[in-house]
């Protein structure tokens, strides 16, 4: 089966969405623990304190308040910063490679996607792929289920049922996915 298509920089874009995501939801995720840790520190020693000062519940509210602050704006900055990240990415990507952008035709035989542009010819031994998905009108084809290889305009299909069998083929052939 054979597909042509037209990658561009919105592509890629959107084909690292999700790994984004991924890396963003663990980021943060650690950063709450050690702010939590933190938090658990900070009310061993204010509890420690309260038996020398008197101490009110206020000040505990308090700084959960100002800790539940910090985590909500970290998060909305690491946000931003993860976008503007993965922007310049993909700008070095496209500037690294000179097959990233521009026509490409794909091609699946026998346990092998041959992907050839322009410029390149590179082959890809389907038993890599992990994962296959779809990002905003794009179809990712990842390795490591979420670092994308291959990325295809959906609107390169000719019909959803073409997408589907293009699907079901690298699935089947790779024997990971499910």
């Amino acid at each position: 089966m054979e597909i042509k298509y037209t990658n561009n920089r919105e592509d890629y874009i959107k084909g690292y969405e999700k790994r984004r995501k991924f890396t963003l939801r663990k980021d943060v995720f650690l950063l709450t623990l050690n702010i939590l840790a933190l938090m658990g520190i900070t009310f061993y020693f204010i509890n420690e304190m309260s038996s020398f000062y008197n101490i009110e519940i206020s000040l505990y509210l308090t700084v959960i308040l100002i800790i539940a602050t910090l985590i909500i704006i970290t998060t909305i900055l690491m946000n931003r910063i993860s976008k503007k990240i993965i922007q310049k990415f993909i700008d070095k990507l496209i500037e690294t490679r000179n097959n990233t952008l521009g026509s490409k035709i794909i091609e699946v035989k026998n346990d092998v996607i041959i992907l050839k542009g322009e410029k390149s010819y590179v082959e890809y031994n389907i038993k890599a792929i992990d994962n296959i998905y779809e990002e905003d009108d794009v179809l990712v084809i990842c390795i490591q289920k979420i670092d994308p290889i291959i990325l295809i305009p959906i609107n390169s299909f000719e019909s959803k049922e073409v997408k589907n069998q293009f699907i079901n083929l690298i699935k089947q052939k790779s024997g990971y996915l499910r």
